[in-house]
């Protein structure tokens, strides 16, 4: 069709948005029937939810999966799956600092020299993989 705009570069290169897109237009399609029939014949605990709830979970799933989804695909799609992969471990080491920092809970000598073999470890593959 002469009248549709012809595709981006971006969309071409990195269809990111696309896969997304049909993963969720994929999952409502064969998903949807069985929450629906679940939500209206059966007594479940979603039925006594208030919407100010239903609108928290509404946030929390798109923040908690479809954010975090989306710039891991982005890093991957700007390192490699390698480097976004292992970067995903370091994780845990956020997590021991962020509990000494609002818990002060001290994490014990093992847990430190994990945590740094994972820190290294990543650096070590970034290096590589921007060498190679």
């Amino acid at each position: 069709d002469s009248l549709s705009p012809p595709p981006s570069y971006a969309t071409i290169l990195n269809p990111t948005g696309l896969v997304f897109g049909y993963m969720g237009l994929i999952g409502t399609i064969f998903l949807g029937p069985f929450v629906l029939f679940q939500a209206l014949h059966s007594e479940t605990v979603a039925a006594h939810l208030s919407w100010k709830v239903v609108g928290f979970l509404a946030l929390e799933g798109i923040f908690n999966n479809v954010v975090s989804d989306w710039l891991w695909a982005k890093s991957v799609v700007l390192t490699s799956a390698t480097v976004a992969t292992v970067g995903l471990s370091l994780t845990m080491p956020l997590a021991f600092f962020s509990d000494w920092l609002f818990w002060k809970s001290v994490p014990s000598y093992q847990s430190l020299l994990g945590a740094g073999s994972v820190i290294l470890g990543f650096f070590l593959v970034s290096y590589a993989n921007r060498r190679g």
